[in-house]
Parts: C-alpha cells; structure tokens; sequence
C-alpha cells in the first residue's frame, strides 16, 4: 500500500483550514455533486502541488471522501490535502458554502458574522510537516 503522506501523493497542504458537514440542504442549490454526507474541506494553501492555486489562496475541496484528522489528511475525488496546525470541524447550513464560495469572507468569518449558519464548531489540532525532496 502506497504511504499517503509521501509528498508525491499529497495534492497541496492547507492551513487555517475547516471540515464543514452541511446539513439542511436541497441537493439542487448547492454547485457539488451531493453524496449522502456533504463534508468539504475549507482551507488556505500554504503548498499546492499540482499547481492550480497560489499560496495564501483560500480555496475549498470537491466532497470529501475520507478523512482522518489523526493523521491529517482528507481525500476528496481527485486530490489528497494534507491539514497544518489549527483548524475547525464546523456543522453549517448551506448558506456558509454560499458565503464562502462567493466571497470574500474566511471560515472564521463567516462564524463570527453569521453565527445562526453555525450549528457546532469544535477546534480541532493537526501539525502537519514533510520533509521536502528538493536537492
């Protein structure tokens, strides 16, 4: 079985990031293909590896397939992120999917300024380091 950690499997490490499950939601008013667990991953890039996102960028994940926080990782359909230091696992309604994709607002932001969109948030700690494979 292939190491997940190596850094030739991980698709970029984010950091200020947040686990939201999304409940309440009408499948048609949401721009994701719905499973029947909406879980996506918020995050800001501090390394992507396939090149799609500058550093800094906030970006948030197609539907999560597997995550495990222990080990700090989540795999979505087509890439596998890698979580650094602090982070948050959220309960939101969708309207915070909205907010965020539609910006300019932060994970955090939107829970401090939109708190009824909010049903738990739990802080949760993931320091993530890998050693680099530059010469």
């Amino acid at each position: 079985m292939r190491d997940l950690k190596s850094q030739s499997f991980i698709s970029g490490i984010v950091m200020n990031w947040a686990v939201a499950t999304i409940i309440n939601h009408e499948e048609e008013t949401l721009d994701i293909e719905p499973p029947n667990d909406l879980k996506i991953l918020f995050g800001q890039v501090l390394i992507d590896h396939k090149g799609r996102f500058d550093t800094g960028s906030w970006i948030h994940s197609s539907l999560i397939k597997h995550i495990d926080l222990s080990e700090g990782l989540v795999i979505t359909r087509n890439s596998i992120y890698c979580l650094q230091g602090e982070g948050h696992e959220l309960t939101v309604e969708p309207e915070f999917f909205h907010l965020f994709k539609d910006g300019p607002f932060t994970p955090l932001m939107i829970c401090d300024r939109f708190p009824q969109l909010v049903h738990t948030k739990k802080t949760a700690k993931r320091g993530v380091f890998l050693k680099s494979n530059a010469h």
